[in-house]
């Protein structure tokens, strides 16, 4: 896979992800992503991260919208199964 790009942190700090997956929660009215980081092509176990994402920004997830999200992220990881 090889969706490479350079986002933003809410800090400001740029850094490199490899996007997986994004979804959008319409009951939060919010878009986010899922993706890695440092992808060295040879590690068996990479952690997946998922955030808010507006196209240049990733934020962290608020306590109150976790499990919503991670509903969304699930239902969407059993589409891209399918």
């Amino acid at each position: 896979m090889d969706n490479k790009t350079y986002v933003y942190k809410e800090s400001g700090e740029e850094i490199e992800i490899e996007i997986i997956l994004s979804f959008k929660v319409e009951e939060l009215n919010k878009s986010f992503i899922a993706y890695t980081l440092n992808d060295d092509g040879e590690s068996e176990n990479i952690p997946v991260f998922i955030s808010e994402y507006d196209g240049k920004t990733i934020k962290d997830i608020k306590d109150e919208e976790a499990e919503e999200v991670l509903k969304y992220y699930e239902a969407a990881k059993e589409l891209v199964k399918e």
